[in-house]
């Protein structure tokens, strides 16, 4: 039995919302990848794999050719990632981590490089890896652990958008570039100096050495060159947290929730922050701020009702 149209969206998978074209867009809904086309209002669909307990982030590649999927696997399982063809979507790739490089049966968050062979994964609890995936080999480039404890959540990793080999981290209290030399992540001098850690939930590169930081206070940070610049004027900076950014030609759009509760201890006894801030995205109303450039960029494409239910 195959479905035919596919309501509501995934609101807990990291990028759920992805254009493939100016009339395509991708999305999780369930236990699928949707793929909908606005002006024929039809849907396409990447089921996700049997035995996976719900897909945890997607990612379109630059050249818009592929979609990689992440899901979190059932007990015993490893973490895993699939690349499909967008265009056939045919499976291309599955990419599962050895337990010596990833414990977490999930991947938090995924990205393509700019030349879209490259491919980083970020593993969840209890160890936090970061993986560069040489994709089209199924090969580990390399593996980092990026969160020194295990109540210290990864919410993004990115790549810059010129250089392949350099990336961005930013979750609970980290916010961190690193380099990819042959097969080894080294962490990058610079970003937040002396200032008070905070929950960098999400980034942004404006440009090749520029990149915008928000935080679960609302918060938005410049960072230049890998060095802390500023707090920018323009942030709300009103307790409500900053869960998205997206940048464009003018500057950017930023997805702001309800004013986040107190933050949870970091003992390791604690409960995990990403639990808190899962917390709170379930309790949050979405509102877009814009920053700078006129207008609300439309940020997502509702799904439409068929106008004659009676053909589904």
């Amino acid at each position: 039995m195959a479905p035919r149209h596919v309501f509501g969206i995934k609101a807990d998978v990291r990028d759920n919302t992805s254009y493939f074209d100016e009339q395509t867009v991708l999305y999780a809904a369930g236990n699928n990848v949707v793929i909908f086309n606005s002006e024929q209002k039809s849907q396409k669909f990447i089921p996700a794999t049997e035995k996976s307990e719900g897909i945890t982030a997607l990612a379109v590649s630059p050249n818009r050719k592929y979609v990689a999927v992440a899901e979190r696997a059932a007990e015993g399982e490893k973490a895993q990632v699939t690349v499909y063809d967008l265009h056939t979507l045919k499976r291309r790739k599955v990419l599962q981590a050895v337990s010596a490089d990833v414990s977490s049966r999930e991947f938090v968050c995924i990205a393509f490089s700019p030349d879209s062979k490259g491919l980083l994964t970020h593993g969840g609890a209890p160890d936090w890896a970061l993986v560069h995936w040489h994709w089209e080999k199924a090969k580990v480039g390399a593996v980092y652990k990026a969160s020194g404890s295990q109540a210290a959540a990864v919410y993004q990793c990115s790549f810059n958008p010129i250089d392949n080999t350099v990336v961005c981290v930013t979750g609970d209290g980290i916010c961190r570039f690193l380099r990819i030399n042959e097969q080894a992540l080294k962490p990058l001098p610079g970003a937040m100096g002396k200032r008070e850690p905070q929950g960098y939930l999400c980034h942004a590169w404006m440009s090749e050495d520029r990149v915008i930081v928000a935080t679960d206070a609302g918060d938005l940070l410049l960072l230049e060159a890998g060095e802390l610049k500023s707090a920018l004027t323009a942030a709300p900076a009103d307790g409500a947290s900053i869960d998205s950014i997206v940048a464009y030609s003018k500057g950017f759009v930023c997805g702001a929730g309800d004013i986040a509760p107190p933050r949870a201890p970091r003992d390791a006894t604690a409960t995990s922050p990403r639990c808190w801030c899962n917390a709170r995205r379930r309790r949050r109303h979405l509102r877009l701020r814009e920053v700078r450039g006129q207008g609300l960029l439309q940020a997502r494409e509702g799904v439409q009702n068929r106008e004659q239910r009676g053909q589904d």
